[in-house]
């Protein structure tokens, strides 16, 4: 598993509390999340001043996912179980499966809440360092007009290109469907290729009855996959209407698919 680690430069920042609202501080810009399983950080605190009644300043590592596009992130969360108060080192592990799985990118950082009876102030110099263990890799994106004529029979449309399956134990695929009409209905899928891509199999749909029919942004979640047996693998969107009609189905969707290995 070590070439699925990576360990960021030390980061440091000014913190400063001026009353007992949690604030938090990003110490990352939005990252993968596919693969996440484990992160481990160092939390340093220098330079702790309080200020007030009987004045503590507390930190806690902290998150915030964004499931589909990292420009419309979720609130701030706080890993459950720690938290610090005042100058000193940290090393924390956490297990990032429960909180990644099914997520395309999460944001680190650090809170930091100023307490006591009647605190005025709090500030330290904050220094964070993460590792994170991330067997995920981008297969590809896509933006794509679909539109299907009068017709319950799947379309195909490739997503990735084609992928050795050594590298591929489970899918995962984030969609943002746009202006659907029409009864256009769409989901996951996927061919396989024994030895040559020119030789590929037919389509598969990875979803099974569960189609996509509905503006906004969807996920498949974590698809597990076994594809021993062959040698290159590619994704799709399999598309129709869920019944047919004089009124073609019609939507602007866009795809980012993501492989992981575990």
């Amino acid at each position: 598993m070590a070439g699925c680690t990576n360990t960021s430069q030390p980061k440091t920042l000014r913190l400063h509390a001026t009353n007992t609202t949690e604030q938090f501080e990003a110490f990352t810009g939005f990252l993968a999340a596919v693969g996440l399983d484990a992160a481990r950080f160092t939390l340093k605190r220098k330079s702790v001043s309080t200020a007030g009644t009987a004045p503590t300043l507390t930190f806690k590592i902290a998150y915030r996912i964004a499931q589909n596009r990292a420009d419309n992130p979720g609130a701030w969360n706080v890993i459950a179980g720690f938290s610090t108060t005042g100058a000193g080192e940290d090393l924390i592990d956490v297990n990032c499966a429960s909180i990644t799985a099914g997520q395309a990118f999460i944001q680190w950082g650090v809170s930091y809440t100023l307490g006591g009876t009647a605190p005025t102030d709090g500030q330290a110099d904050v220094e964070l360092t993460i590792t994170t263990q991330t067997c995920g890799a981008s297969a590809g994106t896509r933006s794509e007009d679909l539109t299907s004529f009068n017709t319950t029979t799947n379309t195909f449309v490739a997503i990735s290109g084609w992928l050795p399956t050594l590298g591929v134990q489970a899918v995962v695929t984030f969609f943002t469907i746009c202006g659907i009409a029409g009864n256009l209905r769409l989901q996951l899928c996927y061919r396989t290729a024994t030895t040559s891509t020119q030789s590929a199999g037919a389509w598969t749909l990875l979803e099974g009855t569960s189609y996509r029919s509905t503006d906004g942004e969807t996920t498949t979640g974590e698809i597990a996959l076994s594809l021993s047996t062959v040698m290159w693998v590619q994704f799709g969107i399999a598309y129709s209407q869920s019944s047919a009609g004089s009124a073609p189905g019609k939507a602007s969707v866009t795809t980012s698919c993501w492989t992981r290995r575990t």
